[in-house]
């Protein structure tokens, strides 16, 4: 069965963000489940030692220039929506197979680094789980080929339906592996490697048809297409990639080196709670799989773009108050030793305030494949980020981990709505657009009659 559309009704792209969320839900319980049992058996220096690993491992995947994905998914739906199949196979295994010599090249580099470089000064046993590790540098690549053709084709639907049974396979796997065995870091990476070669095993054979379908439209040779959108417009997402990719692994050593590794162990909780928040209400992935098939440079769609940021700004209003309690009661319920975290996610939840603008803002830059624009609010970011955690933590200590977070994302927010709208002014907001009346109310409820099946009589 083939998942490949050329369009989608706007109820069903409704109906299909109703179930993601649905799913995400789902799966943000699972996995969080998994993340509660690893933080509650390590100590807290242990856990921060496995966030360092995969920091580490993260340095390296820098250099899988993964930021290029959101860009060839893109290309791939305009592709598909064109029907122009020939181009989006072309387009699809160009990438994937400049993608495979690289992901090799950068697990041979992390091996060699670990192997030669590394051992004699730490113990073997953290030698070993780094050899071991750098299996997720192939387990990135691959999941992020397989992440792109489901995007590319709006199988948002499909991906809801199987990200729970990926996550529960993870928890299953890793809680069995710890009580057969013993909770040491070793066996979570073990239990990781595992979990996640299941996974891929399962995507493949759900994408089975459209991945033959693609194939047979591939021409092996030179990789002309990619190259093509590299020079146009592309090369902006590779740099892009690449400072984010340093800034999220880079902070945790960052901590290390101003605070130490517990702190990395507290913030990353923190992180932890935040993001599963977030994931309650998962807006951008919805919109960068759907908006690609509605939105052009002539049509830029302002409807979507006001009610989508008015509605998004209060669901996440309601949603820091429920974290704050939520986040409060997991804490104290199940890991005391972690209270120290609380103030910073506290903190971190304020910057939820300004997500709804900042992922609308994101996708549409992505859909106008303003690359260059994205690319320049990632190295502010960057700078942002890196000078007031050098400057603020002398003061406020692990609190300016949280200062920081909601600082940073309050000035993004900011520069890419201005960059937005100098380009396309008809996208300026006002005030009037975050006013709540009935009609929206109304039309809100009218929608998701619609989309789930409802019937009136």
């Amino acid at each position: 069965m083939t998942l490949i559309r050329d369009d989608f009704k706007k109820e069903e792209i409704v109906r299909t963000g109703l179930l993601y969320t649905a799913s995400g839900l789902v799966s943000a319980g699972i996995s969080m489940v998994g993340s509660l049992y690893i933080i509650y058996h390590l100590t807290i220096y242990e856990y921060g030692v496995f966030r360092l690993v995969l920091s580490l491992i993260g340095l390296f995947q820098v250099f899988l220039f993964s930021g290029f994905n959101d860009v060839i998914k893109n290309d791939i739906a305009l592709a598909v929506k064109a029907k122009d199949r020939a181009h989006a196979g072309q387009l699809y295994f160009e990438f994937f197979t400049a993608k495979f010599f690289l992901a090799f090249t950068v697990w041979a580099a992390f091996f060699i680094f670990v192997t030669y470089f590394l051992s004699g000064q730490y113990y073997d046993g953290l030698i070993r789980v780094l050899q071991v590790s750098s299996l997720f540098i192939f387990f990135r690549f691959l999941n992020d080929q397989l992440m792109i053709l489901y995007g590319a084709l709006g199988a948002l639907s499909t991906v809801s339906r199987i990200n729970p049974l990926f996550d529960a396979i993870n928890v299953v796997t890793l809680i069995t592996i710890l009580t057969v065995r013993e909770p040491i870091i070793w066996y979570v990476i073990l239990a990781n490697v595992i979990s996640q070669g299941v996974n891929i095993s399962i995507s493949i054979f759900v994408l089975r048809s459209d991945l033959l379908t693609l194939w047979r439209e591939y021409a092996l040779g030179w990789p002309h297409a990619i190259l093509a959108i590299i020079r146009a417009y592309g090369k902006w997402s590779i740099f892009t990639n690449i400072l984010s990719e340093a800034l999220t692994n880079g902070r945790n050593y960052i901590i290390k080196f101003l605070i130490s590794t517990e702190a990395v162990a507290l913030f990353n909780v923190a992180s932890s709670m935040y993001l599963y928040l977030a994931l309650l209400f998962p807006v951008q992935k919805v919109l960068a799989n759907f908006l690609p098939y509605k939105l052009s440079s002539g049509n830029v769609q302002k409807e979507y773009f006001a009610l989508g940021v008015k509605y998004s700004t209060y669901i996440y209003l309601v949603m820091v108050a429920g974290g704050a309690v939520g986040g409060s009661l997991l804490v104290h319920l199940f890991l005391p030793k972690y209270t120290p975290s609380l103030p910073v996610f506290y903190v971190m939840l304020l910057s939820m305030l300004v997500l709804g603008v900042q992922y609308f803002c994101n996708t549409y830059l992505h859909v106008f494949r303003q690359q260059r624009a994205i690319f320049f609010r990632m190295l502010a970011k960057v700078i942002s980020a890196v000078v007031l955690l050098f400057s603020l933590t002398p003061f406020f200590g692990l609190y300016a981990l949280g200062i920081e977070h909601v600082a940073t994302n309050i000035a993004m927010t900011v520069l890419m709505y201005w960059m937005l709208i100098r380009m396309y002014p008809d996208l300026t907001l006002t005030l009037r657009d975050f006013a709540l009346h009935r009609s929206d109310i109304a039309l809100f409820l009218s929608v998701i009659k619609k989309a789930v099946g409802w019937r009136t009589t």
